[in-house]
């Protein structure tokens, strides 16, 4: 009776090596075809990628075994991007996230904080939200920066002293997905002659003309 169990064991063993020995790698590789950084989620295993680099997540697999992989990405040009894949053993898949947003970079050369951020589509009458939620504030020499649906937008920006600060982007600048927009706070004027403008909330603001890269104080 020992004997037998003991050839039962040594039967098991066996077959479990040779089962083992017969698992597939299968693979999935993610590209970032953006020129910004990018947030990717694969199962929830996290990873950062700069422009242009890829990640490569392995599996092994039993024969004619496969799993359904949930991809999730965020990033500089990536809004929200969302897939699922089914990975097979034996083979390698790719996936690649493209741009979908454009950013809009907000760079501060002024000798106060930005305290307050407004970005809003040219065709809505309100503000909306500060982007900086009364909680931050962007510091003298530095900048913050937003990912945005492709459109026309309009900027506000109030500072520590409470100077407002407008630039509207209708008609001259759409903002494209891939593309990264600057916009610098620097207190010059360059506004445009006569009544061209538009109103916001009630209160009229007078862009900035076009080319000069600048914003407009009010």
């Amino acid at each position: 009776m020992k004997m037998r169990k003991l050839f039962t064991l040594g039967l098991v063993l066996v077959s479990a090596v040779a089962f083992m020995g017969c698992t597939e790698e299968g693979s999935l590789e993610v590209y970032n075809d953006t020129d910004g950084w990018l947030d990717v989620w694969v199962d929830d295993d996290y990873t950062q990628l700069t422009g242009g680099g890829s990640v490569t997540y392995t599996w092994d697999f039993l024969p004619d075994e496969d799993k359904d992989v949930e991809v999730y990405a965020e990033g500089m040009f990536v809004l929200d991007y969302s897939s699922s894949v089914l990975i097979w053993g034996g083979e390698e898949d790719e996936l690649e996230v493209w741009a979908d947003a454009a950013a809009l970079h907000i760079q501060n050369n002024l000798s106060r904080n930005l305290t307050e951020i407004y970005i809003s589509p040219y065709n809505s009458d309100i503000w909306g939200d500060d982007l900086l939620s009364g909680t931050e504030v962007v510091l003298p020499g530095n900048y913050s920066e937003f990912t945005l649906e492709p459109y026309y937008y309009d900027v506000k920006v109030v500072d520590s002293s409470g100077e407002i600060y407008v630039k509207s982007w209708l008609d001259w600048y759409y903002l494209d997905a891939g593309t990264l927009y600057e916009l610098t706070v620097d207190g010059k004027k360059g506004v445009l002659p006569g009544d061209s403008g538009f109103k916001k909330d009630g209160s009229f603001a007078v862009p900035l003309a076009e080319g000069e890269g600048r914003v407009v104080p009010r």
